[in-house]
């Protein structure tokens, strides 16, 4: 396989698996649409739409998928730095890889063998992207997060996981004034109130978008899962693209 190629296919295994995990959330969605109700407050007036009863648990197979995305994102960026070596003439080692550290000391005590070989500049954009000295907090935090859970995958159990919502939609829409503030997103308790319509817009239904979020206990708890890989995958496209320069 030449240069780059085992990053990029790493990348696409991610999407695929991205993929077949899209539709697992389609069907979660059209089963967890029927248990929404919706009631009157008596107090506020408000519309209240709500999950009726305890969310079911998500199947393991479910989980291990979300593991196997994680662990091909994460896989890609140490195929690109043994790449990295290669491409500069050089002999990987059995500590090549792509260090993502969250403090200085442990990118001084680890990193700099972990990029042994490569050149100067790929050296230099390496350590620009580590967690702990890049100048973008959400992708520092994206690439610390991603470290976490691939090491709680690999060597301890199952990333916990739970059913969550991301946001949803009125039909008919509300005024903006109050769309930005009758929506909740995140982990599903039992009995979880999920939207509001204000008085006088009774008429209004709600539909939330259904997805998963990283449980408590968990690296990244309540961050939604969907939204987390949709910038995970970004940023790994966009390093491996970076890397490729160096070639």
């Amino acid at each position: 396989m030449t240069t780059f190629h085992s990053a990029r296919y790493k990348l696409r295994r991610a999407r695929s698996h991205l993929k077949a995990l899209e539709q697992r959330w389609l069907v979660m969605h059209q089963s967890n649409l029927k248990r929404v109700v919706s009631e009157v407050d008596d107090k506020t007036g408000e519309k209240v739409f709500r999950y009726e009863g305890r969310p079911r648990r998500l199947h393991p197979s479910l989980i291990a998928l979300i593991g196997d995305i994680i662990h091909n994102f994460r896989s890609a960026l140490d195929h690109a730095a043994w790449s990295l070596v290669v491409s500069n003439g050089q002999t990987p080692t059995d500590r090549t890889q792509f260090p993502l550290c969250d403090v200085p000391a442990k990118f001084k005590r680890y990193g700099r063998s972990q990029i042994k070989g490569m050149s100067p500049q790929a050296k230099a954009f390496i350590k620009s992207q580590q967690p702990c000295y890049g100048d973008n907090h959400y992708r520092n935090d994206c690439l610390a997060l991603l470290e976490k859970l691939d090491i709680v995958d690999k060597h301890r159990h199952l990333n916990v996981t739970i059913a969550a919502t991301d946001g949803g939609f009125f039909n008919p829409g509300l005024p903006f004034r109050f769309s930005q503030n009758f929506v909740y997103s995140g982990p599903i308790d039992e009995n979880a109130v999920l939207g509001r319509v204000p008085e006088g817009y009774h008429h209004v239904d709600f539909f939330p978008i259904y997805g998963i979020a990283f449980g408590q206990g968990s690296p990244g708890q309540d961050e939604s899962v969907r939204e987390y890989f949709s910038l995970a995958d970004h940023i790994v496209e966009d390093i491996i693209s970076t890397c490729e320069r160096f070639a």
